[in-house]
């Protein structure tokens, strides 16, 4: 059985020899080397890995690290090509720094202060060589290096930038004054690392969503980037408090200096905050993902009893967006910009800029000839800015939509199925452009034929939520077109002057009549047809199904679907 510690000892042994040393040894022992590694790494591979996909792929890494290590050092091409043009230039690039393998952090504080020797020399060479954008040359996505030996190189690199980091902060205390390009360097080695770290989650986070991946090995990544990036924003908040400390007791030339440098500090610290939101964005949308493969499993051994035909949602469709639009053009109105902090008017509709978007379209596609009876999916955008004489103008994006599932009512007529987190997410992002996201406060209201399930609910309404939207200026609105429902998160402080927008309007005292009814007619029969009430009560359908829905809430009856007719149903 394989000694799995033993062996990986080997292999960092090779990974960490020098050029020299290696050399030294006859080449036909390198070679049997080379070949015995490669038959080890499989049988690492079959006995010792453990859960951890991350970790797996390091460790795989160390081994190809190893191998690249050794067939650089034979002159045998056969050899060489079983790793590419760009795995060898990545390797050497990293590999011409191996010394910091070999010194302290006081040798590099020593080499600061001197100012000379073999070690400053490499320090220089390493920000002269930009270094601090080593990663990008080895991301699998635009070069063909494999994400093992991605893996091992990334963390050989971030070990000997953690030793330049920790040399040049104590290097800091002795001579503040004279570090300014080598902590600037520093500052955009981070800000870098973190960029490519988001950039490698979403990208794993796409593909395995195109490919069918493993949606929990992305999910365990997504947290344990969330992890670091957080951690990494702790340790520069500690190094700003601790450079205010100092700041006390240098003299003026010198608290010029340091205060330029805890600027910069939280200048970092403020784009590291960045990603981790949106890495809890892309978290949450991974999470949706699953919780819908579950939903749909729940649908089919559930079938709702709510079902809108194509032609109720169309209806549904104009009366949502024509009320939001006539309340947007009813002036002059006045808005709030809560990131500007300023309030301003609007006494025209040429003030606006609108902005309008549909799926007629994709009903012409699939053969719809009476488009206009079928729900188009339209938004209605508007952007209300205001010019000011001294700061950025003020400005507030307020976007009105109707979600709908068209091809359902293509198909088979009608919908049942409610809006998913999916469908949600998806809508918020085409509605909320990444760029501007905590920029321009957005206010989204949605309305929907079907409702929403209940894990919309849940997430619009949590903590979660707050956070990754309201937080950065999202105010999110959520209508049930046929029970009038309203939802959105409580601590939105700015939710409130927008609701009356896109609240529909209830009739409750026609609901509250139609009720009645069915509390007396209930009594005497086992269930009441849909068209048997809008005969006798004389209301629309639209009413007369909120008010079931209304019965099913109070306990009169249970709504349910019998041979494609709706009823209530004596419990």
């Amino acid at each position: 059985m394989m000694n799995c510690e033993e062996v990986f000892n080997k292999v960092l042994q090779v990974v960490r020899s020098d050029e020299i040393s290696l050399s030294k040894m006859l080449e036909e022992i390198r070679v049997n080397e080379f070949n015995e590694m490669k038959r080890n790494r499989e049988e690492y591979e079959k006995y010792c890995l453990g859960k951890d996909f991350h970790d797996n792929s390091v460790m795989l890494g160390y081994f190809d690290l190893a191998l690249l290590k050794l067939a650089f050092s034979i002159d045998n091409p056969g050899i060489k090509s079983q790793f590419t043009r760009d795995e060898i230039e990545a390797f050497q690039k990293l590999d011409r720094f191996i010394r910091l393998d070999y010194v302290t952090d006081k040798e590099i504080v020593s080499a600061l202060l001197n100012k000379k020797g073999q070690i400053y020399d490499v320090i220089k060479t390493w920000y002269y060589m930009q270094m601090y954008e080593y990663e990008k040359l080895i991301d699998p996505l635009s070069y063909n290096v494999r994400e093992t030996l991605a893996s091992a190189l990334r963390q050989e690199y971030r070990r000997r930038m953690e030793k330049i980091k920790l040399g040049i902060r104590n290097y800091m205390d002795i001579d503040p004054g004279s570090t300014r390009r080598l902590f600037e360097e520093y500052e955009s080695a981070i800000l870098s690392r973190a960029e490519l770290e988001r950039q490698r989650a979403e990208d794993l986070l796409n593909e395995n969503l195109e490919e069918g991946g493993s949606d929990q090995i992305v999910i365990s990544m997504l947290e344990r980037r969330i992890s670091q990036l957080r951690e990494e924003r702790d340790k520069l908040q500690a190094e700003v408090e601790e450079l205010k400390k100092k700041i006390e007791n240098v003299d003026e030339n010198t608290k010029v200096v340091l205060k330029g440098e805890i600027e910069n500090l939280q200048r970092t610290n403020q784009e590291l905050r960045k990603k981790v939101q949106e890495y809890e964005v892309n978290l949450s949308k991974l999470k949706s993902e699953n919780e819908e493969l579950r939903l749909r499993v729940e649908k089919a051994e559930n079938p709702s009893e709510r079902y809108v035909r194509f032609d109720e949602a169309r209806i549904m469709e104009v009366n949502f967006l024509g009320r939001f639009e006539m309340k947007m053009n009813s002036l002059p109105r006045k808005f709030y910009d809560p990131i500007r902090r300023g309030e301003f008017l609007v006494k025209e509709l040429k003030e606006y800029y609108v902005y309008r978007y549909d799926q007629k379209g994709l009903l012409s596609q699939l053969g719809i000839k009476d488009i206009a009876v079928y729900p188009h999916n339209s938004e209605i955008l508007f952007v209300a800015k205001k010019n000011r004489i001294f700061g950025e103008p003020l400005e507030i994006v307020v976007k009105g939509i109707f979600l709908s599932h068209i091809e359902s009512f293509i198909k088979s007529s009608f919908d049942n199925n409610p809006v998913s987190l999916a469908d949600l997410l998806n809508v918020l992002d085409r509605a909320i452009e990444s760029g501007r996201l905590g920029k321009v406060h957005y206010v989204v209201g949605i309305g929907s034929p079907t409702g929403f399930d209940e894990r919309v609910k849940r997430y619009v309404t949590s903590q979660e939520f707050k956070e990754s939207f309201v937080n950065f200026y999202v105010t999110l609105i959520l209508v049930d077109l046929e029970s009038g429902e309203v939802y959105y998160n409580k601590g939105d402080k700015l939710v409130d002057q927008y609701l009356e927008l896109f609240e529909p309007d209830i009739e409750s005292e026609k609901i509250e009549k139609i009720i009645n009814y069915l509390k007396e007619k209930i009594a005497l029969e086992k269930a009441l047809s849909l068209e048997r009430v809008i005969e006798e009560t004389g209301y629309s359908k639209l009413v007369v199904k909120r008010a079931f829905l209304e019965a099913e809430k109070e306990g009169i009856g249970k709504v349910k679907r019998i041979k494609d007719k709706l009823f209530v149903v004596s419990e």
